[in-house]
């Protein structure tokens, strides 16, 4: 059974990918999930999905000054400082 202090306790990037893939966020804990950047909230992993660089780049910057803990996009962005935002395309 979960304790109260286990229900608290915000999970890694890393338990939720159970090993699947590592990436630099690894021991970044968050509070959810989201791939819309008017939606992100202080403590989300936000996923930039936009097809196109320059969308993908406002969502990253939109989902930045919301308090994303984490960001993946799926572009390399040349104006966001890849510490900030990991490109994947896995």
């Amino acid at each position: 059974m979960m304790s109260a202090k286990d229900m608290h306790t915000r999970p890694t990037i890393a338990e939720l990918l159970n090993g699947a893939f590592s990436t630099q966020f690894d021991d970044v804990s968050f509070t959810g999930l989201c791939a819309d950047s008017r939606k992100v909230r202080s403590g989300d992993v936000f996923f930039a999905l936009a097809s196109e660089e320059s969308q993908c780049e406002s969502h990253v910057r939109a989902a930045m000054t919301a308090g994303a803990s984490a960001i993946f996009s799926k572009h390399r962005l040349r104006g966001i400082d890849p510490q900030l935002c990991e490109q994947r395309d896995d």
